[in-house]
C-alpha cells in the first residue's frame, strides 16, 4: 500500500476538510501476478501444440517446433512485462518471423502443401495416389514441413502472451486455436486426451478470469480510488489482485477433474452407451452433410423427392457413414467373385444438377428408335450365342 501526498482541502463557513485517501498496488504482487499469468499462458500454448500434432501423423522434427515455440515464448512473455508502450516490442517478432519467411519462402510454401496433402488423405478427400498439391521430387518434405510447423506454431505464441498476461481475452485466444483443432474434429478424429484436457482447462481458465475482472493492472503509484468532484469512487480495478489466482485455481482444478475421470473411467473400464455413440455419429454427420441445397430438398413434397420414379438429385449425400443398423439384406445363391452394383433409378435428362427420368411425351415420340434398340440388342445377343 501506498500514501498519496497529494491533499484536497475544501473550505467553506470556517470549517475545512482534508482528505488524502489512495490506494496502489504493490509492485512485488504485481510480478507475482504475472508470473502466475505466465504458467497459465504455458498450459495453454503446450497444450494446443500437443493436441495440433496428435491429430494428424506429421513427419516433421518436433523438437524443432517445440524449441521455435519457446524462443517466442520467452522473448514475447518479457515484452508482455514492460509498460503499455514498450509492449509493441512484440511487433519485431513479427518482423524476424516474417523476414525469416521471406527468405524461406519456397520451402514456407512447399511445406504448406505437404501439410494439405496430407490431412487431404487422412480425412479422404483426395485418392491414395492423388495430391492436392505438386511437391517436386528434388525437395525435402522433411524439412519444409518442419519449417512450416515451427513458424505457423509460433505465430500464434505472441498473440495468446498478449492476450492473457496483459489482459485476458477469451474470444481471441479460443478463435485462434479452436480452428485447428476442429480441422480434425470435423472428421471424427480426436486429439491426445491429456493434451486436449490441457488445452480446454487453459479455455476455461481465460474465460473465468474474462469474468471476474479483466482491466489493465494500474500503473505503480497510480490510486485506484479517485475522486469525482467531493466524492471517492473506485476506478474499477480493485478486482485485478485475484483474476490470476482464480485463473491458476481454475486452470489446475479443471485439468484434473479431467486426469481423474480418465483414471477412474480406465481402471473400471466404463464404456459409452450404444445410444450415446448412435447420437454422436448422428451429430457428425448431420454436421458434415449439412448445405442449403440440402435443406431445400428436404422441404420438397414426397413426390418430388423420391428417385425410383420421377427424379434424383446429385449431391444429398458427400460421404456413407456407419450407423449401427441394418438398411438392407440380400440373399445370394452364387459366389460373388467381383463388385455387385445395386440399381436405383436411370435417368434420361440430365438439367439443374438432376437427373429426370423420361416423359411419357418424350418416350411416344422416340418409340420407334426405342424399337429399334431393342431389335437390334436381340439381334446382338443371337450373334453371340451363334459365336
Amino acid at each position: 500500500m501506498k500514501r498519496n501526498t497529494e491533499n484536497h482541502t475544501i473550505s467553506g463557513s470556517g470549517i475545512n476538510i482534508t482528505d488524502s485517501i489512495s490506494l496502489a498496488f504493490n509492485s512485488r504482487y504485481r510480478i507475482n501476478s504475472r508470473l502466475l499469468l505466465i504458467l497459465i499462458t504455458m498450459a495453454g500454448i503446450a497444450g494446443f501444440t500437443l493436441s495440433f500434432l496428435s491429430l494428424f501423423s506429421l513427419d516433421c522434427s518436433r523438437k524443432m517446433i517445440y524449441l521455435s515455440e519457446a524462443v517466442f515464448f520467452v522473448i514475447s512473455s518479457v515484452f508482455c512485462m514492460f509498460p503499455s508502450k514498450a509492449r509493441n516490442l512484440n511487433l519485431l517478432l513479427y518482423l524476424v518471423w516474417g523476414f525469416i519467411v521471406y527468405k524461406n519462402i519456397n520451402e514456407f510454401a512447399l511445406g504448406y502443401g505437404i501439410l494439405i496433402n496430407i490431412i487431404s488423405h487422412k480425412i479422404g478427400l483426395v485418392a491414395p495416389a492423388l495430391t492436392v498439391y505438386h511437391i517436386p521430387s528434388d525437395a525435402d518434405p522433411y524439412y519444409c514441413l518442419t519449417l512450416f510447423m515451427m513458424f505457423m506454431l509460433s505465430a500464434i505464441v505472441p498473440v495468446l502472451c498478449y492476450n492473457t498476461i496483459v489482459k485476458p481475452r477469451f474470444i481471441i485466444a479460443f478463435l485462434v486455436t479452436f480452428p485447428f483443432i476442429e480441422t480434425g474434429l470435423m472428421f471424427g478424429f480426436s486429439p491426445d486426451h491429456t493434451a486436449f484436457s490441457l488445452l480446454i482447462s487453459y479455455w476455461v481458465a481465460e474465460f473465468t478470469m474474462r469474468v471476474a475482472g479483466n482491466q489493465y493492472h494500474t500503473e505503480s503509484g497510480k490510486p485506484v480510488f479517485v475522486r469525482r468532484n467531493n466524492i471517492f469512487v473506485s476506478s474499477g480495478n480493485l478486482r485485478n489482485n485475484v483474476i490470476e489466482d482464480i485463473g491458476i485455481i481454475t486452470l489446475i482444478s479443471v485439468f484434473a477433474v479431467f486426469i481423474i475421470s480418465s483414471a477412474v473411467i480406465s481402471a473400471f473400464r466404463v464404456e459409452r452407451p450404444d445410444k450415446v455413440v448412435k447420437a454422436r455419429t448422428d451429430i457428425k454427420t448431420a454436421i458434415s452433410d449439412f448445405s442449403i441445397e440440402k435443406i431445400a430438398n428436404n422441404i420438397q413434397t414426397d413426390s418430388d423427392r423420391n428417385p425410383a420414379m420421377e427424379k434424383s438429385q446429385l449431391g444429398n449425400f458427400s460421404k456413407v457413414s456407419f450407423q449401427n443398423k441394418t438398411d438392407l439384406t440380400m440373399l445370394i445363391s452364387d459366389k460373388v467373385s467381383g463388385i455387385i452394383y445395386l440399381k436405383g433409378f436411370t435417368g434420361s435428362e440430365y438439367r439443374n444438377n438432376t437427373w429426370y427420368s423420361l416423359s411419357d411425351k418424350n418416350a411416344a415420340e422416340y418409340k420407334s428408335l426405342f424399337d429399334t434398340m431393342k431389335k437390334n440388342r436381340a439381334v446382338s445377343a443371337v450373334l453371340q450365342l451363334q459365336k
